[in-house]
């Protein structure tokens, strides 16, 4: 859990570094195990978390779509 919170908040701090695949497959694929888990213990902490996790991954990817757009439109006005 603690990797799966490290990783989600690296890619909030630094949306376009250069690990951003990687992260995103990793990230992915701790929300399935979370959900596995969630399934298995029926736990409403790890339910809990992976909810939060699962917020803070689609504001990177909100964050980084908005990123790519001002970046295309300043490279249009260049």
């Amino acid at each position: 859990m603690s990797a799966m919170l490290l990783l989600t908040f690296n890619s909030m701090q630094r949306p376009q570094h250069d690990q951003l695949s990687l992260d995103y497959q990793l990230v992915e694929r701790g929300l399935k195990v979370l959900d596995e888990v969630a399934e298995e213990t029926q736990s409403e902490i790890v339910r809990s978390f992976r909810q939060t996790c699962a917020g803070l991954h689609r504001d990177v990817e909100r964050r980084r779509a908005e990123a790519n757009v001002m970046a295309d439109n300043i490279n249009l006005c260049a």
